[in-house]
């Protein structure tokens, strides 16, 4: 999808490339929109500007709350949600980890403040995993995402404090056997879909999402891609 929107410095309308879903805020007055920039198309590692923008949701000011400069062989960020009160969006980031050698194949999770477009890492620093679609926790203190390992032999599904640093893990699998994952509306389960193998029937496993306590499981399902909780 392209849309066209007035650059608040210069004024003149620029097209640019939206990545990914939009996504409402929770009081239902505007909607967020991620954008990609090739700021340098001349070398594999490229130089990107992944950008938040907001809109009110009647189309009307289209406004840019903050922006990060990215290395990378087209990697761009994984899922994105809002804050419960608004004040802020969660999303996943490659990480950069040097000017001599930039492109990693690790993401981090970021937030970024809806007002001042000042941004924050909250993933634990310097891991190497592919973080990726966070879901903030109902009280806006914790935020619950999928890492996988460099390898990609294992993924996980995490908890990582709002203000930053792992909190816990809730489950551990072969990175082929964790699919679609959930929060509770109260945020205190956490339900999942996985496989005992590459080869067998999905289930649901819902676990507290405290302790990763398995609460219950689902029969066996032959194609179960998506899940979501009712509100």
């Amino acid at each position: 999808m392209n849309e066209i929107y007035r650059d608040i410095q210069t004024g003149n309308q620029l097209l640019r490339r939206s990545y990914g879903r939009p996504v409402a805020s929770h009081d239902g007055t505007s909607i967020a929109i991620l954008t990609l920039q090739n700021l340098d198309t001349t070398s594999f590692i490229r130089m990107t500007e992944f950008s938040i923008n907001r809109i009110d949701v009647n189309g009307g000011n289209l406004t840019r709350i903050g922006s990060q400069t990215l290395l990378s062989m087209g990697g761009t960020s994984s899922g994105f949600t809002w804050f419960p009160d608004d004040s802020k969006l969660a999303y996943a980031l490659p990480r950069v980890d040097s000017t001599t050698r930039p492109y990693t194949r690790w993401t981090e999770i970021w937030t970024m403040n809806s007002t001042t477009g000042a941004t924050a890492r909250i993933s634990p620093a310097g891991t190497d995993y592919r973080h990726s679609d966070p879901i903030v926790f109902p009280d806006g203190t914790k935020v619950l995402c999928r890492r996988q390992t460099g390898g990609g032999n294992e993924s996980e599904l995490v908890i990582v404090n709002a203000s930053g640093g792992l909190n816990s893990i809730l489950a551990t699998y072969n990175s082929r056997a964790l699919g679609s994952f959930a929060l509770s509306a109260d945020g205190t389960m956490a339900a999942y879909i996985t496989r005992a193998s590459t080869t067998s029937d999905w289930q649901v496993v819902i676990v507290d999402a405290s302790t990763g306590s398995v609460i219950g499981t689902t029969t066996r399902f032959t194609n179960l891609q998506y899940l979501q909780w009712r509100p």
